[in-house]
């Protein structure tokens, strides 16, 4: 049996194998069929009874994808769901999440009522609560999926969920200016801050904590940048996943020189890197939008990384 007949008779034995589970749904490589041998599986499973498939100690239903190696199981507070990782004999990776079937079927509601022009009912807190589920849904959906099983109208929300967010997404890309100003200045602070945390020789801390500070607010702003210069014509990967394809080359080996080094210069070198990198889009992004920009501060950050590298190199 081959690696894909594998993975849909395992899906299959899943599906049959509980009667709480209401609906399966792949996405990713797998489901849009241009998987390779380091893939991994995602998988939605559906049910009314989140409880008795995210107990640690009780977890036999997984039996049915094939004989386990390795198995996580968590809270993804972040998304508000419980998270399965789990690895079978042969290095195959299966990463699942658990859905309420109830509450996926709120969103269909919500749907609906926007439909209906009831929008004015529905308290902002629900709101911003469907709209965040309708994204996350979309943004991991919406390079095609596959349902092996539905129960509850999955298809049905899923669609009408794809359709909502494209045309609200058709619209002009926009950004405030509170957006573009808490993202800039705190990149910013964050160079100066690293920089003197490095003088200070606190490396480690520098790379658990302002490293992906730093790289947050960059990828963020290339986003933007891209954006800009590509319009609706983009189709980007969240946290800079295969930038290498909707960023291009020049891009993606620009990027390698933004990565820490073993020695306190050459990570203050990538301080400098990341600044140039930055310093292009925000250029780009400010003068689209007629934002301003804090020059002056700027060329203190940059002269002070390197002043910081020319006393290193004197000792």
């Amino acid at each position: 049996m081959n690696r894909k007949a594998l993975i849909y008779s395992g899906i299959a034995k899943l599906a049959n194998s509980n009667r709480s589970i209401l609906g399966i749904v792949s996405c990713g490589s797998f489901s849009r069929d241009d998987m390779d041998q380091y893939s991994d599986i995602d998988l939605y499973i559906f049910t009314n009874s989140v409880s008795d498939f995210s107990d640690e100690n009780n977890n036999d239903w997984l039996d049915a994808l094939g004989e386990r190696m390795y198995i996580r199981i968590f809270n993804n507070i972040e998304e508000g769901v419980y998270k399965i990782k789990l690895i079978i004999v042969g290095g195959l990776m299966f990463d699942l999440t658990i859905v309420s079937g109830r509450k996926f079927s709120l969103i269909g509601l919500y749907l609906k009522l926007i439909n209906m022009g009831l929008n004015g009912i529905i308290p902002k807190r629900v709101s911003r609560l469907m709209e965040s589920n309708i994204n996350t849904f979309y943004e991991t959906i919406r390079r095609g999926y596959e349902i092996h099983l539905d129960k509850i109208g999955i298809g049905k929300i899923l669609n009408k969920a794809v359709k909502y967010t494209e045309k609200k997404n058709k619209s002009t890309f926009s950004l405030t200016k509170k957006q573009f100003e808490n993202s800039y200045n705190f990149f910013w602070q964050s160079c100066y801050t690293a920089s003197i945390k490095l003088i200070r020789g606190d490396y480690f801390y520098v790379i658990l904590v302002y490293d992906h500070y730093l790289k947050r607010e960059l990828i963020k702003m290339i986003e933007w940048g891209e954006c800009i210069a590509q319009g609706d014509h983009l189709d980007f990967f969240y946290n800079a996943y295969k930038i290498k394809s909707w960023g291009g080359i020049r891009l993606y080996d620009s990027l390698k020189g933004t990565l820490l080094a073993n020695d306190l210069i050459e990570m203050q070198r990538s301080l400098l890197y990341m600044i140039e990198i930055y310093q292009e889009y925000s250029r780009r992004v400010s003068e689209n939008f007629k934002f301003s920009r804090n020059i002056k501060f700027e060329q203190f950050v940059i002269d002070f990384i390197k002043e910081a590298m020319l006393n290193t190199h004197e000792k």
